[in-house]
């Protein structure tokens, strides 16, 4: 529950809020951002999960604050990317550096690991630099619904990688996720 409901959130919010900013995209991109919308659903839902309330409440929550971070972020001036990520890091640090002080929970990466960490760090920052600079640049609904298809990648690499299995829906999720691109790019 949580996944679906706070993925099409976090596209979705930014999608509206982008048709009222820079105003309502032409019918070929408005199917492309509904088909991308559903895709992120079917792409996100696990077979087989049992429908659970209390989820909800998470999703709509992560959701609103995901798609309502999107909107701030392309507010931002263009060449203020890095600042931007930059004052982004340190608070997400500072917010990291609380949490283990309160909660006395260790912090130390093993040793082992530090190579994955980085890589996964890396990634993430290329993607938030391209996320930033890409809302800064263009339209914030194309930008926002494009990046909330992360779900699709993070299936094929699961499936690639992992070598877990791909649900029908998850399936029919990534082909509509790569229509949804073609319609969006026109």
């Amino acid at each position: 529950i949580v996944a679906p409901v706070s993925a099409l959130l976090a596209a979705g919010v930014p999608a509206i809020a982008g048709a009222f900013l820079d105003g309502f995209p032409g019918p070929v991109r408005v199917a492309g951002i509904v088909l991308a919308l559903i895709a992120v659903v079917l792409v996100s839902r696990a077979e087989g999960e049992a429908a659970a309330r209390d989820g909800l409440w998470l999703g709509l929550a992560a959701g609103a604050a995901l798609g309502a971070s999107s909107v701030f972020v392309a507010q931002i001036t263009p060449g203020h990317v890095w600042s931007s990520i930059s004052i982004a890091r340190a608070a997400d640090a500072s917010a990291i550096l609380l949490l283990v002080l309160l909660l006395s929970r260790p912090w130390r990466v093993p040793r082992p690991v530090l190579p994955l960490v980085a890589l996964v760090a890396f990634a993430d920052l290329a993607g938030n630099v391209s996320f930033f600079a890409g809302a800064g640049l263009g339209r914030l609904d194309v930008v926002a619904v494009l990046a909330g298809l992360y779900p699709a990648m993070t299936v094929g690499l699961a499936f690639l990688v992992l070598r877990e299995r791909i649900g029908r829906g998850q399936l029919v999720g990534v082909a509509l996720a790569f229509v949804s691109i073609l319609l969006i790019a026109f």
